[in-house]
């Protein structure tokens, strides 16, 4: 703080994403301007909870053993529907995909209709696209989520 620019700011936030009787997620932002920056720059990761074991999860723990590869064959299954959506990929994706490939992420979170990746700027696409999130549905994570992470639990 002693060398900070009268103008710079940090922004720090933390809001629940999801709840259920077995898991919170948490949303951690941040993000930071420096005077004379062209723009902030935002970063998020999120804290999937176990409420009962009363401890954060990380994606090696809800998967099955073995069962990364496949999470990350869905997660590139739904880049590729994202990619889709896309007015700039569809344009040159040949250049997009050059400058702009796909990328492994464990930034994961719970939800009712999937597991959500969120990605931060610049890592999967350009500043202008914000940060990107891909959902995998749970019809295509059956045989890769542990049987306790599964959404018949109520999780």
């Amino acid at each position: 703080w002693q060398v900070a620019g009268s103008r710079d700011t940090v922004n720090l936030a933390a809001k629940l994403r999801y709840r259920s009787k077995y898991l919170t997620v948490l949303e951690l932002s941040s993000g930071q301007y420096f005077t004379g920056a062209a723009h902030g720059i935002h970063a998020t990761q999120f804290l999937n909870w176990d409420n009962a074991r009363r401890e954060a999860i990380p994606l090696d723990r809800v998967l099955v053993p073995g069962g990364q590869p496949a999470f990350e064959a869905a997660l590139r299954r739904a880049h590729a529907e994202w990619l889709k959506k896309q007015p700039d990929p569809q344009a040159d994706t040949d250049t997009w995909n050059r400058l702009w490939p796909f990328q492994f992420s464990d930034n994961y979170a719970f939800t009712d209709q999937g597991i959500l990746v969120k990605y931060n700027s610049y890592e999967l696409a350009p500043y202008s696209y914000g940060q990107p999130e891909l959902l995998i549905p749970y019809s295509d994570l059956n045989d890769i989520l542990r049987v306790d992470y599964q959404p018949m639990r109520g999780g």
